[in-house]
């Protein structure tokens, strides 16, 4: 028998509170190395709880840990069954087992720790870990493929956040994790549930942990062969279904582990699985396009916007403000949107393990490899606004257009605030006219489109997302006194990531009736003089618009080594223990996009040849009508002609379609662009490798001391160095000396400014005003030679990164605890990429460029938790805790900053738009609190009920930024890049991204005799989702308060045999978005988004 299953039979099968973690595993002889090393090397303290109480099996192999005949049907439920072979005890695993795990971590760890362990995660339907992180207390998921991108809904969520900040570093087994994307983190949507044993989420630091987790560090902890002294073998098998989706998908999970002595007293174990998991899911969603203040201020004067700043512009409109207001608000359109998602996970893991027959030499080697691929299509119908159409939209009636009576008095419905309810929108205009069919000279009319309409967008969009990654390690942990312990620790991780996206979009013309009073909102496309139905559904009036595709091809991988020394001083001193340790790693990553830089067009009335309409070829479309659109719960959107599905399914197929359609030199996909495509996609400056070194060191010690009245202070003092090497290849392109002068004056800038002598001052261009110099004018050309040359950005940077942690145990269930550290969070990869394209403005005499930033610096803050901790039974706690975060070199995107180039012997100032790190500071401080208990007290079956509640307060932060860097105005005419709406002090009134004030968990479970149920809730109060949206207007966009319920039921038929039923969404939870208008706050509707329930069914197997 082990030492392990010794300090499990010392302490009557479960852990104990008695007894600090060490001492419980000393309770053994010879295998206690593990449990001496617990956070020593930055091991979890998940692993060492879970040794203490039970089985580490993640999901639904939790089930395969060494159960027994739970017994007579009388005893209480919430008591740990065990059955007994000498002085062997052994833990049945479940939901209360597992929160006793959760709950010895969260008290015997050196910060502050909340976890999830393997039963937890397999009693709900948790898709990802990314899902099963939004239990944890503090911890939020936003359901948006990208921060940015509030027009795409991701079923399993996307970002994680930590009360409420982002900077969340992620680590398998204690080691780097990340995904070759451009970010620092792991995407947590993609990896399987089935691979993790625990998830821990640190909240603050020790010293020997790796630094860049300013909102907290996720460690991911896989299963090892040592965790189960029995042979393990465990199979599932299921299925799941979503019901808008309509289609079943498989799943399966395997593990084989077992160990064996050898003949020297030593043992050795293995353990082996691997898991599939397919799945069919399906997002509806509602729009309206950007809200637009209007007035009534025609030209010549109209309004001044933005007065004062580069980009302010003179707005001519004309529109029908009601009495009482000045402006109001009002949307450009609307649309409906669906996508279609399929989605497989594989995973394999292996571990060896090996421990000497003295127990004071322990070997792991470890392998892990998971790939996660994504295919998903989208099918939209909508307005397709751009900043033309800003001021040409109107009430139907006002302008004297067919189909609509004319009536000089029509108007939207507005609320209180003079924000759109409800109305009919039209376009200015008449008829169209174009370049007739097959002709390029020869002009005709479109009578098949109503006249005055809107442009409307049919989208068929088809992208697909392979992401592989693997890990191998071999960690050594020797002890080789009872007092010195060593660890050496090696990794490589290799991370692939393949991305294919392209899009045809179809175009028409229709009117817009929105009605904003109901639940929901009820858009209806008009179009006067035709039957709507059949004139989006026959596209005989929809034609070929335009294309445009991305590729991204990205590898990075990652060498790490590590050395770790503790040395025990004295259990009786004050001081307990030193330690050591040092660190080294160097990560290189390309990333190889264009980045939907090859839009083109494939068809118009003003392209040679005309509009090439979709009924024209049958053999390529198909018919949709949006099957059960939202639930039945909204009017369906028309159905029309969309690309088949087995084009948009296939890898490139899409552009094969658009590359037939299009005429000569209109849509070039980025595949035909050459023949020395780097590939086989991308050109050189499409190309940005990067690499990073870090080197760290750090020195800790332990203390402790009794107190009187039997209470004891411990806790851990260190500091760590980090020095940090980026290094980013690319190239700056400076602009054409055309740019600066016409080619036509040869560089005499006499005789071309001549030409401006009179002229108003707004209008004579910089290098021609008075006070310039001869030597500047030709400073400037000289620096303009259309030159592209390479370069390499180099930054570094140093940082000393102190912590303090003390613990006060009052006695054996109360717990305080005081955190301190400064934290970094390094910037994404993405953001350092060397790449810059330089544009002469010929109004300023300056160069500008939009680029990323290889000069970034890591965000820092100095982070402090306060928490009080009443553990009061096995699964019964109760903690309130307080935060604090002084936050400083945040890095906001689209700022401008100023870059220093030299080129032909000039060096200039060029301003960047793009990532920078911003002055200013933000302070975060919140407060949460958590409890869960079981209810052990209660007669009868109603013992079997237990709850966890959570909740947390977070202040938000503001930082004083200013607006993204819009490009300046033309003498306060648009030329494309500035904003539509005032602005003034709205972006220096928003709070962080991400951050939302209230965030609420809660969970009800029932386990008794053979049944297993549960119920968890999760909600966040409203958020910034972003600064800058994906589209037109570009606004801040929030998201409005949400929240979802999850459900699993299971069934114990043997006790080798379960059945488990699970549900996601079970109340069919609608998401909202929202617009903000001005720096008053105000905000108007943005989306609506419903994504199906999810059912799922499994049979376990154990033997």
């Amino acid at each position: 028998m082990t030492g392990l299953m010794r300090a499990h039979a010392l302490n009557g099968g479960a852990a104990t509170d008695e007894l600090p973690t060490d001492e419980l595993f000393n309770g053994g002889a010879g295998r206690t190395l593990a449990s001496r090393n617990k956070r020593r090397f930055g091991l979890s303290a998940s692993t060492c709880a879970l040794l203490l109480g039970g089985s580490i099996l993640a999901t639904s192999v939790a089930d395969v840990a060494h159960a027994q005949e739970a017994g007579d049907e009388g005893d209480e439920a919430s008591k740990p069954v065990t059955d007994e072979f000498g002085d062997n005890v052994i833990i049945v695993s479940g939901i209360r087992q597992s929160l006793a795990n959760a709950q010895d971590i969260k008290k015997n760890a050196d910060t502050v720790v909340d976890a999830i362990t393997s039963d937890d995660i397999g009693s709900l339907p948790d898709r990802s870990i990314n899902e099963a992180l939004q239990r944890v207390p503090g911890v939020a998921i936003t359901r948006f493929a990208s921060p940015s991108d509030s027009a795409h809904f991701s079923v399993q969520g996307s970002g994680v956040t930590v009360r409420g900040l982002n900077y969340v570093r992620s680590e398998f087994n204690g080691r780097d994790a990340f995904s070759a994307d451009g970010g620092r983190s792991l995407g947590f949507d993609s990896v399987p549930a089935e691979l993790a044993g625990t998830v821990e989420v640190y909240k603050n630091l020790t010293a020997d942990m790796i630094e860049g987790g300013i909102a907290g560090t996720v460690s991911i902890n896989s299963r090892k062969p040592f965790d189960s002294d029995d042979q393990v073998i465990f199979v599932s098998a299921g299925g799941n279904y979503g019901d808008l989706a309509k289609e079943l998908a498989p799943s399966f999970v395997g593990l084989y582990s077992n160990q064996w002595e050898l003949g020297d007293g030593s043992r050795v174990g293995l353990l082996v699985g691997g898991s599939y998991s397919k799945q069919f899911s399906r997002a509806d969603s509602i729009f309206l396009n950007g809200f637009q203040a209007r007035f009534n201020a025609p030209c010549p004067d109209g309004r001044i916007i933005n007065e004062g700043q580069p980009y302010a512009l003179r707005v001519c409109d004309e529109f029908p403000t009601p009495a009482g207001f000045d402006e109001v608000y009002t949307p450009l359109g609307a649309g409906f949107r669906s996508q279609d998602f399929e989605r497989e996970r594989n995973s394999i893991n292996a571990a060896l393990q090996f421990e000497n027959a003295s127990g004071n030499l322990l070997v792991t080697a470890e392998y892990i490899r998971s790939e996660f691929n994504e295919r998903w299509t989208e099918r939209t119908i909508e307005s397709d606004n751009w900043f033309p159409d800003a001021g040409q939209i109107f009430p139907a009636g006002y302008l004297n257009q067919p189909g609509f009576v004319y009536d000089p008095d029509a108007n939207f419905m507005y609320d209180e605030n003079g924000i759109f309810t409800s109305g009919t929108l039209v376009h200015s205009g008449g008829g169209v006219t174009g370049l007739c069919q097959g002709s390029s000279t020869d002009w005709c009319n479109y009578d098949q489109f109503i006249p005055g309409g809107i442009f409307t967008k049919l989208s068929n969009r088809s992208a697909f997302n392979d992401v592989k990654a693997q890990d191998a390690s071999i960690n050594v942990q020797w002890s080789p006194t009872d007092r010195l312990h060593i660890q050496l620790d090696g990794q490589y991780i290799k991370s692939d990531v393949r991305n294919a996206d392209d899009a045809i979009n179809f175009n028409t013309l229709t009117n817009v009736s929105i009605d904003l009073t109901g639940q929901y909102p009820d858009v209806n496309f008009v179009t006067p003089g035709f039957d709507t139905s059949t004139y989006i559904g026959s596209g005989d009036a929809t034609y070929y618009r335009s294309a445009v595709e991305n590729r991204a091809i990205n590898e990075g991988d990652e060498y790490a080594l590590r050395a770790d020394l503790s040395y025990d001083l004295s259990e009786d001193s004050f001081l307990r223990e030193v330690r050591g340790g040092a660190r080294y790693a160097k990560r290189k990553q390309t990333v190889r996009t264009n980045e939907f830089n090859n839009w083109g067009g494939l068809s118009e009335t003003w392209i040679e040849g005309g509009p090439v309409f979709v009924s024209s070829d049958p053999s390529v479309v198909d018919y949709y009508d949006y099957p059960d659109f939202f639930h039945g719960e909204v009017g369906a959107p028309p159905g029309a002609l969309f690309v088949k599905d087995s084009i948009l399914e296939e890898r490139g197929a899409l552009i094969d379609l658009a590359r037939s359609i299009a005429p000569p030199g209109y849509f070039t996909p980025i595949e035909d662009r050459g023949t020395d495509l780097i590939e086989g996609y991308f050109l050189p400056g499409e190309v940005f490798p990067n690499s990073e070194e870090t080197l760290a060191a750090y020195l800790s010690g332990s203390f402790g001391a009794d107190l009187a009245n039997g209470m004891k202070i411990s806790g851990n003092l260190g500091v760590r160095y980090v020095h940090t090497t980026d290094e980013s290849s690319g190239a700056v392109n400076f602009a054409p000396s055309s740019q600066v002068i016409p080619d036509a004056f040869g560089g005499d800038f006499g005789a071309y400014c001549a030409g401006f002598a009179g002229s108003p001052g707004g209008q004579v261009p910089a290098l021609c005003q008075s006070g310039v110099t001869a030597a500047e004018q030709q400073a400037a050309l000289d620096f303009a030679n259309g030159a592209s040359v390479a370069n390499v950005a180099k930054n570094s940077f140093d940082h000393w990164l102190p912590s303090l942690n003390l613990r006060l145990d009052a006695s054996d269930e109360l717990v305080f605890r005081f955190a301190a550290s400064k934290a970094i969070s390094r910037p994404d990869f993405a953001n350092l990429r060397n790449y810059v394209g330089l544009t002469y403005n010929g109004q300023t005499g300056g160069f500008t460029a939009r680029s990323l930033n290889p000069f970034l610096e890591p965000v820092e803050a100095w982070q402090f938790d306060l928490t009080a901790e009443w553990y009061f039974d096995t699964v019964g706690s109760l903690t309130l805790a307080m935060f604090y975060k002084d936050i400083d070199n945040i890095v906001v995107s689209n700022q401008v900053y100023s870059r220093d180039l030299t080129n032909n012997g000039v060096t200039l100032p060029v301003s960047v738009s793009g990532p920078a790190n911003t002055t200013g500071s933000s302070k975060i401080k919140g407060a949460e609190v958590a409890y869960q208990q079981t209810f052990d007290f209660l007669p009868g079956a109603l013992a079997g009920f237990g709850t966890q509640v959570s909740y947390t307060y977070i202040d938000v932060g503001s930082i004083v930024i200013g607006p993204p860097a819009y490009a300046p105005s033309n003498n306060l005419t648009e030329t494309g890049n500035q904003p539509t709406i005032d602005i003034t002090g709205l972006y220096e009134n928003l709070p962080l991204e991400g951050l939302s004030k209230h965030n609420f968990n809660a969970a009800l479970f029932y386990e008794r005799g053979p049944v297993q149920a549960r119920f968890a809730y999760s909600w966040r109060s409203r958020f910034l989702l972003t600064r800058l949206d994906c589209c037109f207007p570009f606004g801040p966009v929030y998201q409005e308060a949400s929240g979802q319920l999850d459900a699993s039921l299971g069934f114990d038929i043997t006790d080798r045999f379960k059945i488990v039923g699970e549900v996601q969404n079970l109340l069919d939870t609608t998401l909202k978005t929202s617009f903000v208008l001005n720096a008053e706050g105000e905000r108007a509707p943005r989306s609506w988004f419903k994504n199906d329930r999810q059912f799922a069914v499994s049979a376990r197997f154990k033997f």
